[in-house]
């Protein structure tokens, strides 16, 4: 049995197929970099009980933009009344606490709140101030004798807004993409 190897290849050709894989590696870091888009998760606050049930939780947009307003939507089921109360949020980037702000419950929302299921939309202006990166926001409504409504905790990413130079790159370097063939 005897085994044949490939012919040796040009270093001019070595060459071209280098260059196609650094083109490549190059527009997959770009894409990849580009389109990090995380959709939002949420869980009920560990440390509190609620009176409400949040059932779902959405985000828009999504991900959130800074300088922008982004609506905080809660699905709730609950079996009791809501005349007035406090809703107080907070940001922590990276788990450090770069924002808080306290107000009125009613307002944001339509109160009196009667039992049964309530979708509860809150609209804020998200800081100016903060970079990429990992978002957590919390979200916690008390009735007016301090009972604890609802308590979410928001994870989000704040994805990159794009220069016209990176959307120049990635658009020329997905075409080069697709001219490629690695036969």
């Amino acid at each position: 049995m005897s085994l044949t190897t490939a012919p040796a290849r040009s270093p001019a050709v070595q060459m071209h197929c280098s260059a196609r894989l650094v083109v490549a590696f190059l527009a997959w870091a770009i894409l990849a970099s580009a389109s990090l888009v995380l959709a939002a998760d949420w869980e009920h606050c560990k440390d509190v009980t609620s009176a409400f049930n949040v059932s779902s939780l959405a985000v828009t947009p999504d991900p959130i933009e800074t300088g922008s307003p982004a609506t905080f939507s809660l699905d709730t089921i609950h079996d009791i009344d809501v005349e007035d109360g406090v809703l107080d949020a907070k940001v922590h980037y990276f788990g450090v606490k770069v924002y808080h702000k306290s107000g009125p419950l009613c307002g944001p929302i339509d109160c009196p709140m009667k039992p049964g299921n309530t979708k509860l939309d809150f609209t804020e202006e998200m800081p100016v101030f903060l970079p990429p990166g990992h978002i957590t926001l919390t979200l916690h409504g008390k009735r007016d004798d301090d009972l604890d409504l609802f308590c979410v905790k928001i994870n989000l990413l704040k994805k990159k807004n794009p220069s016209e130079d990176e959307k120049k790159a990635t658009s020329y370097l997905a075409g080069m993409m697709s001219k490629l063939s690695f036969a």
